[in-house]
């Protein structure tokens, strides 16, 4: 389901900004992966397949994937699919000649939202130009529930297309304005600046990740006046960028000692 107005407490992630962070994938690195990659489960499944054929031929009867799910690979269908029509809107979108001279890629998944009042899952669209160029923004729901007017809402001006064409890195959506930060709140917090937690980064009993507390009252530059996160956590795990994030509340359906 997409968001409601009820989430605006969370800030947008980092990797949303309009100039791409240094650690963000370069053009090279979107033409190698411009073809759906192939997923973990996928590799998995084709291991799975690849073992038990050489076992049942050499038993001499016909394969048969054992338990197969009927209805996978219809819903990998649909997916692609999805991924496939959110970046034609895209595309339909930039000059041509960018796309067909390969200076310009257009990239769409998925990812997971950290933030536990959130849809579970947001689709990150990415147009990368080269020398660092372009943008990447996130919309908030699954890749087959993206409309047309949530990609064009989006959407850079032919201006800011064309200064990335030529190599400046223009900055879209344009950053906002700083808030003033207002008066820090005085709560007490249950846990200590250094004390190891687990947060809620997903659904789920595999949705929790460890870390430790490493600031109180964190503030995010663009939030309105007044508006603080009880806790900046830097996660273990080394897979969610910086792995800095922060919990919106303190509480054990959000946060709880590890």
């Amino acid at each position: 389901m997409k968001r409601t107005n009820a989430t605006t407490h969370r800030a947008p992630p980092e990797g949303f900004r309009a100039s791409l962070a240094p650690d963000a994938p370069t053009l090279a690195d979107a033409r190698a992966t411009a073809e759906p990659p192939v997923r973990a489960h996928d590799a998995t499944r084709r291991e799975f397949i690849h073992h038990a054929s050489r076992t049942t031929m050499r038993g001499g009867g016909p394969f048969k994937l054992p338990n197969a799910d009927p209805t996978a690979d219809a819903r990998e269908r649909a997916k692609r699919d999805a991924i496939a029509r959110v970046k034609s809107w895209v595309e339909s979108r930039l000059p041509r000649e960018h796309l067909d001279a390969r200076d310009c890629v257009v990239d769409v998944s998925e990812i997971q939202c950290g933030d536990p009042e959130c849809a579970p899952i947001d689709t990150v669209i990415r147009i990368i130009y080269r020398d660092a160029c372009g943008t990447a923004f996130g919309i908030p729901c699954e890749v087959e529930e993206v409309e047309v007017g949530d990609v064009e809402r989006q959407m850079p001006p032919e201006a800011v297309v064309a200064d990335w064409a030529n190599g400046t890195p223009t900055t879209w959506p344009p950053e906002p304005e700083p808030q003033e930060p207002g008066p820090v709140p005085t709560d007490r917090l249950r846990f200590e600046v250094g004390t190891r937690v687990r947060c809620r980064v997903g659904p789920g009993e595999d949705g929790w990740a460890a870390g430790a507390v490493v600031a109180h009252w964190y503030r995010g530059r663009s939030w309105p006046t007044g508006q603080y996160a009880p806790y900046q956590v830097q996660l273990d795990r080394q897979d969610m960028g910086s792995g800095l994030i922060f919990a919106p509340y303190d509480d054990d359906a959000c946060i709880r000692a590890e």
